[in-house]
């Protein structure tokens, strides 16, 4: 071998790439397990544990859950395929990345990212397990947000992946998003036969839907926004989306103030119409921004996001106390 090809194979930067898979196990075990707490991730808000224990309890509601999530999600997958397009390294490259990363951030297996033509923008996640794992986002997020949100986006679904709200999150979506429910007719449709079966597992699921799934849900969505709090690479973007979203996702919000966002809770919250919100399924925007802003000075967020460590962080704990009296 000659001079020139040993400086070169000394140089070749593949040469200081470990190959040792059981060593590649063990790191990720170590991070994964820095931030977990009885199997919980670190920064899961509490209340969103304690529903869904007790959802957990119900069998019945449990195993319909997994038959209905399993019976139609490969189905999904297939029809995902089919009228969207699938992001990877050579097709939408960028948000492939901005997967790759937030997966890589949280511990979690890359999930396969669709794009779907809808105007309306909207993003969710589809699994069975964390093997089949599915986002999806729609072309009209695409074109309403900018780089550091749509990331932030991701991050928030990732996070449902990383918490384990695979099957009832699926459940969720099926019954209650407009897209979802879409592909779950089309699902149904190509089962046959079997699709009775299903449909009547979905009639049944939907007589206490909202009740049932409603309240985890939003509890579910403030763990999430905090998922994209840790995987976000601009945290003041991150808070802003959701004033962004509620204006309809569109211009760069130019004058909007989170803080003066925030405190609107303050007035609604004395009203009657506060109610409105048993009927929601994301909390109101200017309480996920003030939740958003909370976990932000939180030591949680701090062992996360050491770059963003705040002065004198607050236990996550005493946040988590806070926003379970501003949730109903």
């Amino acid at each position: 071998m000659s001079v020139e090809a040993g400086l070169i194979g000394e140089n070749d930067p593949t040469r200081r790439v470990s190959l040792d898979f059981d060593a590649y196990v063990a790191t990720r075990e170590r991070k994964q397990a820095a931030h977990m707490s009885d199997g919980v991730p670190d920064y899961a808000f509490s209340l969103d544990w304690t529903i869904r224990r007790r959802l957990d309890k119900i069998v019945p509601l449990r195993k319909l859950a997994e038959v209905l999530a399993a019976g139609v999600v490969p189905i999904q997958r297939s029809l995902f395929e089919i009228q969207g397009v699938a992001v990877g390294p050579g097709q939408f490259p960028e948000l492939h990345a901005m997967g790759v990363d937030c997966a890589d951030r949280l511990g979690i297996g890359v999930p396969q990212i669709f794009v779907l033509h809808d105007p309306s923008p909207n993003a969710f996640t589809f699994c069975t397990s964390h093997v089949d794992q599915i986002v999806v986002v729609t072309s009209g997020l695409l074109e309403a947000l900018g780089p550091h949100e749509l990331r932030a986006v991701i991050g928030h679904e990732c996070g449902h992946i990383h918490n384990r709200h695979v099957i009832y999150n699926t459940v969720w979506e099926l019954l209650t998003n407009t897209v979802g429910q879409m592909l779950l007719r089309k699902a149904l449709a190509m089962l046959g036969p079997a699709g009775w079966f299903f449909g009547l597992l979905k009639a049944a699921l939907s007589v206490g839907a909202w009740y049932t799934f409603g309240r985890w849900h939003r509890c579910a969505e403030i763990t999430c926004d905090r998922a994209a709090l840790i995987c976000s690479t601009d945290v003041d973007a991150a808070v802003r989306i959701y004033g962004k979203i509620h204006m309809g996702a569109v211009g760069d919000l130019e004058g909007f103030d989170p803080e003066a966002y925030k405190n609107q809770t303050r007035t609604y919250s004395k009203s009657w119409a506060r109610l409105y919100e048993l009927f929601l399924s994301h909390p109101p925007g200017p309480k996920r921004t003030a939740a958003a802003e909370w976990f932000i000075g939180t030591d949680a967020f701090a062992s996360w996001r050491p770059d963003c460590r705040v002065a004198e962080p607050e236990p996550i704990s005493a946040v988590d106390a806070r926003l379970e009296k501003l949730l109903i």
